[in-house]
Parts: structure tokens; sequence; C-alpha cells
């Protein structure tokens, strides 16, 4: 009942602050479109082409780089040039492009998934209603859809910029509630472990903990968030 009161209700949305993100995100990306064809001599017209992308990488024809693959697409068993392979070669001399490719691919997703996207699905009163399942994640966590809400961007700026056009009704505000870490305190009473029992009655942070005993560096707190639920969700060491 809670939950259908929450789908029927939906969320207030700032219809033409998303609307006028999605102008701003169209327009960057093109210019940032327009940056990687330049700086590829025109072989890269479009950043979401696989193939234009695979050819310059990959190719061994005049003007082409000539790398070797080192990942193939599962799907198509063609050389990938997801964000993981293309990410090594940022740092190397003479690909720039990629480092403005990737960007690019970012800030065009944006309009049409999560601006357009929501906009799309809002009511007369600009009210989102999300579809809120409770069989959909094989956690148990409720899954968002027409439109996501959960998959919204929130660590980079833009996806912050969306998730603010989400606003409270006139007289109410927004309440934001977390069963913070409630899984791995559950995994930390009934496997008795020590180490997780002593971080959680200590207020330290069980993800930084696990960074500093699998890596020795804090920093790496979202690698061990990473380790954290794949190992409580028996997921394996593949992930």
């Amino acid at each position: 009942p809670i939950l259908a009161r929450m789908e029927h209700w939906g969320l207030l949305v700032d219809k033409e602050r998303l609307l006028s993100l999605a102008e701003r995100f169209t327009e960057e990306g093109g210019a940032l479109q327009e940056g990687v064809t330049s700086l590829t001599g025109g072989q890269i017209r479009n950043v979401n082409s696989h193939k234009q992308v695979r050819e310059y990488l990959f190719g061994r024809n005049e003007g082409q780089l000539r790398q070797r693959p080192t990942l193939r697409s599962r799907r198509t068993n063609e050389p990938s040039t997801s964000a993981r392979v293309l990410s090594r070669f940022t740092s190397k001399d003479g690909y720039g492009w990629v480092k403005v490719l990737l960007r690019a691919r970012q800030i065009l997703k944006l309009p049409k998934t999560y601006c357009y996207g929501i906009v799309s699905k809002l009511d007369s009163d600009n009210r989102s209603h999300t579809q809120l399942s409770q069989v959909t994640a094989e956690t148990g966590r409720l899954a968002s859809k027409s439109p996501n809400h959960q998959n919204i961007p929130k660590r980079r700026v833009e996806g912050l910029e969306i998730r603010r056009c989400i606003i409270a009704s006139p007289g109410c505000v927004l309440l934001v509630a977390d069963k913070y870490q409630i899984e791995l305190r559950i995994l930390a009473e009934e496997s008795n472990d020590s180490r997780m029992k002593e971080a959680f009655l200590s207020g330290q942070d069980i993800h930084s903990q696990t960074a500093i005993e699998m890596f020795g560096d804090p920093k790496q707190r979202f690698s061990g968030k990473i380790l954290n639920y794949t190992i409580g969700y028996l997921a394996g060491a593949r992930q």
C-alpha cells in the first residue's frame, strides 16, 4: 500500500529546468563531438559509432593507429571500444582525443536518457509516476522504471544537476532515508566476523576499512564497497 501511494502521488519535477539542461548538454556534447572529429582527422564523426572508433584505433590503413585489441565484445567478437578499453589509452601521447570522446559519450547520453526520458513521462501537473518493483532485483532492493529515477548519475556534476530537478511540492520537503549498510550489518552478525563487528560498533566506515585491509589505501573506498557487496551477495571472484 505504501509503494502504491508513492507511485500514485509521484514526484514533482521542474520541467523547464530539465529541458534547459537537455539543451545545454546537447550543445556541449555536439561541441565535443566536433572536437573528436577534428582530432581524428575526420575519421570519427560519431563518438557512439563503435565501428568508426574501432577502425580508427585498430585499423591498419593509412591514418589509422594500428593498435592491438586487448578485449573483444562477447556479442560480436569484434575488438571492444568500451570505456574500460579506451581509458587505457588516455595517458599515451597523441591520444588526447580519447578523453574528449569519453566525455562526449557521457554528455550526449544525458539528454535522451535522463532529461527527455523523464519529461516524456510527466503528467499534466509535471509529476513523474515511476513504477516501483519489489521483485526485479535479486538482492531484494526496490527497482524503479518508466522512468528509472535510480540510475540518474550521482558521481558527476551533470547527474546531480538532473537530480536537483526533482523537487518538493509547496509546503513539503524531500526526505532521504537509508537503511545504511543493513545487509553488511546482518552479515557481520551472522558470520561473527570480529573485524566487521568492531568497525560497525566503533562507527568506522566499513568500505574504507576493507580498502585499507585489501589495498592499503582508504582512497580505494569504492573498490572496497564493490568487494563487500559482491562477496555478501555471492557474486564470485570473476565480478
